[in-house]
């Protein structure tokens, strides 16, 4: 697992991995609209889903690598991340 730190940036904080700054974010007022628009709880459920994938896929690019969010829960659980 490479080394991964959040630390301050440009007015706030970032991922940063193995010392480079992992560029990557959501758009928040489109998640609280989503949320607002619709209160069913399974489509709660699959937004959370496809936020939690899509990250996965761009931290894999990133990394190179491939990766299980299980895995990354597991090195944070541990304190490796």
């Amino acid at each position: 697992m490479p080394k991964i730190e959040i630390q301050n940036y440009d007015n706030g904080k970032a991922l940063f991995i193995d010392g480079e700054v992992f560029d990557w974010n959501i758009d928040i007022l489109e998640i609280e609209k989503a949320h607002q628009t619709c209160k069913d709880p399974a489509f709660r459920r699959a937004l959370h889903a496809k936020i939690q994938n899509h990250f996965l896929m761009c931290f894999e690019t990133f990394i190179g690598k491939r990766y299980s969010l299980n895995e990354i829960v597991e090195a944070i659980e541990k304190g490796e991340i």
